[in-house]
């Protein structure tokens, strides 16, 4: 088959088993080796070696050209079901995809696996509503991986071949700009943010050389907009899992690492700031 794949932290007693415990924030989702998917290996002897040093752990596959897929992640929660099946409807004769592999993910999801095409396909986070898309450099949980739910992965169906994504599947996926985190909206923040790995992604593998204090400024600014400007804990506690798994050469203290957080929550606050004096002058125009 020639996948690549990697080992991932696994749940135990409803937590993630890395030191993080019920602090982590990708239980069960990032990896156990150093940088993660970079090692992702089809090495029978390699793989062997791992599931002796690392037992009951879950395992990650590598998407993109390597592993000769790209996945297509609907998350249920997020109303992936609905807004797949509406682009189906309005794009594909029939609205139907071809029969592929697919797994339910630990969430009730579905990973649809399709064959890589010829062209590069990269990371859209929300690429639809609740649809995600992992392509190169970009991973997917496989079965039977268990989750923080309580639930683990399985096999929805299985094919032999995987099956080439509709044309008109692909020339969507080129049509947006590759992301490793959500479009992030209209506002100025949001525009500050593009092309920034997943949560998944900088947990497991760190940051790369090159720009840190500035990726982990937009990350924490990301954070801060999720989760509110008063959230220092859980977007501190994000920061220290990135920074844990950085590479120190060139050095990057943590000291950095957590100036760079308070930075990006002055940030925040600031711009949040000027969009609620936007928002009250156009309401004083509207009721004036």
């Amino acid at each position: 088959m020639g996948w690549k794949m990697f080992p991932v932290w696994h749940i135990v007693n409803g937590a993630c088993a890395c030191r993080m415990g019920v602090n982590c924030t990708s239980p069960g989702k990032h990896p156990r080796t150093r940088t993660g998917v970079k090692e992702a290996t089809n090495n029978v002897d390699v793989l062997r070696a791992w599931w002796e040093s690392f037992p009951g752990c879950n395992w990650g596959l590598a998407c993109g050209p390597g592993s000769g897929l790209f996945v297509i992640d609907i998350d249920e929660a997020k109303g992936g079901f609905g807004s797949f099946a509406e682009f189906q409807n309005d794009h594909m004769p029939g609205g139907l995809i071809p029969p592929t592999t697919s797994v339910v993910s630990g969430g009730a999801g579905r990973h649809l696996y399709f064959r890589h095409p010829s062209v590069r396909i990269g990371n859209r986070v929300g690429w639809l509503p609740g649809v995600d898309v992992r392509g190169h450099g970009g991973y997917v949980i496989l079965p039977p991986s268990n989750h923080i739910s309580g639930g683990r992965y399985h096999w929805q169906t299985w094919v032999d071949d995987l099956a080439e994504a509709p044309s008109v599947l692909i020339e969507s996926l080129l049509a947006v700009p590759d992301t490793g985190s959500g479009p992030g909206g209209p506002g100025r923040i949001g525009r500050t943010l593009g092309d920034l790995p997943d949560d998944d992604v900088v947990m497991g593998q760190g940051l790369e050389a090159g720009n840190r204090n500035d990726t982990m400024h937009r990350l924490a600014s990301r954070w801060f907009r999720e989760l509110g400007v008063h959230a220092v804990y859980a977007v501190k506690g994000r920061a220290f899992q990135v920074w844990s798994r950085t590479t120190q050469f060139p050095p990057f203290s943590w000291e950095e690492a957590e100036a760079a957080v308070d930075s990006a929550r002055r940030f925040v606050e600031r711009e949040n700031e000027k969009d609620q004096a936007i928002i009250a002058a156009f309401a004083r125009r509207r009721l004036g």
